[in-house]
């Protein structure tokens, strides 16, 4: 596989939910059609009868093509049960016009509010934007590669897919002349645990075939042959806890590192993967799926006589941080201790030990190799 570059993970698109009196309208219409719906900040989830409407404002701009903000007003419940009037704005990184590729970050979130300022709907500050809640927070990281890389891909992770029997989970791909993706399960499901959503797809392709306007005039010049991205949604607080992440305010969610991004998308594509079951039912039961690969991976280099010393220094030796090289380390020596007082421990015969190697095999070369995670 050859494969030329690696762009860092970003945000694509989220939604940012700001207290209603930190806002001023600028716009009067968006008062005189005012209508809520309650929801509640905890989960996402909007708990009213269904008798109240959502007041939502799409806004558009003729000289601004496929550039869209959407405004929307909602009664919603805080954890204390006080409901409370927000705006929430849903956002993509393609307000950022001929910066799109970089997504949303750090360094292009001031280009984002005052773009959002320009459209003359709203007004607030940019300290009440940046403490704003965010909920679907789409995370994505752009590579380049090789058609026949890409095809091997798909191979690889439809083959160690997940299976289910719901119509909206398991892994599905398409390949056409002007459409080019794998996606496992639906972009709205609930079931971020056991069935995350996440996608890989040509951005070139789509850039080019469902954004032409867009491209046409922000990106002449940006040179997105064999552009391929992956992402994953993020849904609601609920799923950010799982990753370790209890502040989703957008200053927190910008300040997230790379690393952890990337091990972001790692963890989704991993809770898809057939892998996570090579541990047996006790310790799936303790042990989240990035934990049960690593445990699987010291299982099979004991048994194919390593060292537990081998193991830490060729598991260890590329990363350049040292806090991280020394936590992995730790982490390892951990799991390790695990299996030595494990009594009973798991026997697995020659045709499954074989299978779980080549699961790890697979596993590592897509998110290392190809998708720079």
């Amino acid at each position: 596989m050859q494969f030329i570059r690696n762009f860092s993970p970003s945000i694509d698109s989220l939604r940012i939910r700001i207290p209603l009196e930190k806002v001023k309208i600028v716009n009067p219409s968006l008062e005189h059609t005012w209508i809520t719906q309650k929801e509640n900040t905890g989960t996402g989830e909007v708990i009213s009868d269904g008798a109240s409407e959502t007041r939502t404002y799409k806004h558009k701009s003729e000289d601004k093509p496929g550039i869209v903000v959407e405004y929307r007003f909602k009664d919603q419940y805080t954890k204390d049960q006080d409901v409370i009037p927000f705006l929430t704005l849903c956002v993509t990184s393609k307000i950022l016009e001929d910066r799109y590729q970089e997504g949303i970050n750090s360094d292009t979130i001031e280009l984002v509010y005052k773009a959002i300022m320009n459209q003359g709907q709203v007004s607030f500050g940019l300290d009440d934007f940046l403490k704003g809640e965010c909920t679907d927070v789409d995370i994505k990281k752009d590579f380049k590669a090789e058609k026949e890389s890409i095809k091997d891909v798909f191979r690889l992770l439809k083959k160690n897919g997940r299976s289910h029997i719901e119509a909206d989970r398991g892994v599905r791909s398409w390949w056409k002349h002007d459409n080019v993706g794998l996606q496992f399960n639906d972009r709205e499901t609930r079931s971020f645990k056991e069935a995350p959503y996440i996608k890989i797809y040509s951005k070139e392709l789509e850039i080019v075939n469902r954004s032409g306007e867009f491209g046409r005039t922000y990106l002449e010049g940006v040179d997105i042959r064999d552009v391929y991205r992956v992402e994953s949604t993020i849904k609601n607080k609920k799923h950010f806890r799982s990753f370790g992440i209890e502040d989703t305010s957008l200053m927190s969610l910008l300040a997230l590192s790379d690393d952890r991004m990337n091990e972001m998308i790692s963890d989704v594509l991993k809770a898809n993967l057939q892998g996570n079951r090579l541990i047996g039912k006790k310790r799936e039961r303790n042990m989240n799926s990035s934990t049960q690969f690593e445990l699987g991976v010291i299982i099979r280099m004991l048994e194919l006589g390593d060292t537990i010393e081998d193991i830490l220094f060729h598991s260890t030796r590329y990363i350049e941080n040292k806090d991280k090289r020394k936590y992995t380390r730790k982490k390892l020596q951990e799991l390790y201790r695990f299996i030595l007082e494990d009594e009973k421990g798991d026997q697995f015969d020659p045709e499954r030990r074989e299978q779980i190697l080549q699961e790890i095999e697979d596993y590592e070369r897509v998110i290392s190799d190809v998708l720079g995670l």
